[in-house]
């Protein structure tokens, strides 16, 4: 049984947890009956599939005969054909007139009628609108000693900030996660590791679980409950007895993979509550990752898992893999495009940057994919001011992508990942709630200045690696929106330095004007390194890579000529090809961008983006 095979791994006894019995007990009784079934074994069980209300004209029709269709979707397809060509359709409760619409058939606005008709039992009563906020102090006892980023005042700032809002707000009561809700995206290992070190924990002592994640007395309590409130949360949304809502909890956890704790997390908040939304109600999730930093450990579950039904869309700061963890590639795409990664390879990425890569990769996928709930992995270390993040973004653009996301489902819950700069993330996480309240409100969209030619480049990047995918189709449109707005970025900032005399095109050394005279020598000087070197390592890899295309079209024309291919381990040594190709395309773009600065802007961004 599940309970066995975690007892096994570390026995531990999840009772011994202040207020766990009622989750162990109901565990205990359906794995006993379970086991009373008999003593042969049983074949692995499928997913258990949604209960769905059946239709009983379907059902009445699937009863005359084997040859009857019970597919509702055919079946509404079947009728609007069967009127195209002038035929009497059946008996149907659909109005005569809407069946005898001349127009041709959209099988995604049939199948999106069918899941919200199966979604609320054939009613389709009007959803809730109630914005659902859920914090508790005793996520506060988790400890991580002096020095420390990820701090219990983190969560206390955003709630004083948010208290204010509170009175809009549906406040729910913070739960612990069950064994059975950790076991989806857990091994039993990882829970027998965590349950061991935590219950050795004596008085202010700290436990590393790594040289980054630490525990204390009170971190088990903590993550069960950051856990618990993440999945009852995104369940109720999911159920329709909460329009959406934001979850003000920590331990974070889109870095926890299913064996390991890693990265300030414990437990993997979000990705258990996609699990749990997916396997229990047969809906379509999506996480939206806006932290700064790439959520391996989701990746990691959901690869681990073999899960294509759950989409996972990351805005994060890579830095050719040199920014922690160091995942998060543009050419990962996971199973069929379930993993889409806007990776950044430059700092101080602001609200015109992650605009642009809401506009050109994530609302688009989105649109596609039809989720029933998003699921936000809702980091605030991209925030202007984070002490580990490095970008630039406000409180207005976290504003702007939280309605963007409402605008294609309202059904949306953020949960609180990164972010340690308290006033920052305060503002960010009310302006978040804010937009979670006005939904409802007609208002404009903010306007903000045109996004940067390098992440135009970094976005491109993403849509090619999504060419050989599902979104195939939608990468090819947006190249072409794209490519036109790199053209007009790149325009713009040429003309903003002013004519160049002169038929060659050189470069320009302007001296220090009004936007840098207040810099002082040392950062200039700094700053002119970095962007020298910056070049530097970008030929170096160009070369490099360029190196590595020669080889395989060296080997390309051994198989066509000699008939030999590479060994494994010749393989191993000339890499993945395609992946070469991308970063080499992102690489060339990203060198004639950095080249064509001039003195003064090079100074300007690499001094803000210190």
């Amino acid at each position: 049984s599940m309970k066995e095979d975690v007892a096994s791994a570390g026995c531990f006894n999840l009772a011994d947890c202040q207020g766990s019995s009622e989750h162990l007990q109901t565990t205990a009784n359906t794995t006993d009956n379970d086991c009373s079934q008999g003593s042969q074994p049983e074949p692995e069980p499928e997913m258990e599939k949604p209960v769905v209300d059946s239709d009983p004209a379907a059902e009445a029709e699937a009863a005359e005969g084997e040859n009857a269709i019970d597919d509702p979707l055919s079946d509404q397809l079947r009728l609007l054909s069967l009127t195209e060509e002038g035929a009497s359709p059946p008996e149907s409760s659909e109005p005569a007139s809407a069946l005898a619409e001349d127009r041709p058939i959209d099988v995604r606005e049939q199948r999106r009628a069918l899941r919200q008709s199966k979604r609320h039992g054939g009613d389709n009563p009007p959803a809730s609108t109630e914005v659902g906020y859920v914090y508790d102090k005793r996520m506060l006892d988790h400890k991580t000693g002096k020095g420390h980023p990820e701090v219990p005042s983190r969560i206390s700032s955003i709630h004083a900030a948010c208290r204010p809002l509170l009175g809009q707000c549906t406040s729910i009561d913070a739960v612990r996660a069950s064994e059975e809700d950790l076991l989806l995206g857990h091994t039993p290992e990882h829970l027998a590791e965590v349950w061991r070190c935590c219950e050795g924990i004596k008085g202010k002592a700290v436990h590393h679980f790594d040289e980054d994640t630490m525990a204390s007395a009170g971190t088990l309590e903590a993550a069960l409950l950051a856990a618990g409130s993440t999945i009852n949360m995104s369940m109720r949304v999911a159920m329709g007895e909460l329009g959406c809502g934001l979850a003000v909890v920590r331990p974070p956890g889109h870095h926890a993979c299913p064996c390991t704790a890693m990265g300030f997390c414990v437990f993997n908040n979000v990705a258990l509550a996609a699990l749990k939304v997916a396997d229990t109600l047969g809906q379509r999730v999506c996480i939206v990752d806006w932290d700064v930093h790439h959520g391996n450990g989701t990746v990691d579950i959901m690869k681990h898992l073999g899960r294509e039904d759950i989409l996972y869309l990351s805005i994060h700061y890579w830095q050719h893999g040199d920014f922690y963890p160091g995942t998060g590639t543009p050419s990962s795409t996971g199973l069929d495009g379930s993993e889409v990664n806007v990776a950044w390879n430059q700092p101080g990425m602001g609200d015109p940057e992650y605009m642009a890569a809401f506009s050109s990769v994530v609302s688009p996928l989105l649109q596609e994919f039809e989720p029933d709930l998003i699921l936000v992995s809702a980091g605030f270390d991209a925030a202007r001011g984070d002490p580990l993040g490095g970008m630039d973004v406000t409180a207005v653009g976290y504003a702007a992508m939280t309605h963007q996301l409402l605008g294609i489902n309202p059904k949306v819950v953020i949960c609180l990942e990164g972010g340690y700069n308290l006033q920052s993330i305060a503002q960010c996480a009310k302006a978040v709630l804010q937009v979670l309240l006005d939904q409802d409100q007609d208002q404009d969209p903010p306007c903000f200045p045109a996004p940067s030619a390098l992440a135009l480049a970094d976005i491109e990047v993403t849509l090619r690696a999504l060419h050989q995918t599902r979104w195939g189709s939608m990468a090819e449109t947006q190249l072409a929106l794209l490519q036109e707005e790199r053209f007009e970025a790149t325009h713009n900032q040429v003309a903003c330095c002013g004519p160049t005399k002169g038929k060659t095109k050189k470069k320009r050394h302007h001296k220090p004007g009004n936007a840098t005279a207040h810099i002082p020598k040392g950062p200039r000087r700094t700053a002119q390194a970095k962007w020298k070197d910056e070049v530097f390592k970008l030929k170096r890899r160009r070369e490099q890579l360029e190196g590595c295309l020669k080889k395989w079209a060296a080997w390309d024309h051994r198989i066509a000529h000699a008939g030999k291919k590479p060994s494994k381990k010749e393989l191993r040594e000339l890499g993945d090809r395609e992946e070469q190709e991308l970063e080499l395309l992102r690489v060339k773009t990203e060198l004639v961008e950095i080249e064509d600065l001039s003195e003064e802007e090079a100074i300007q961004l690499y001094v803000s983006c210190r």
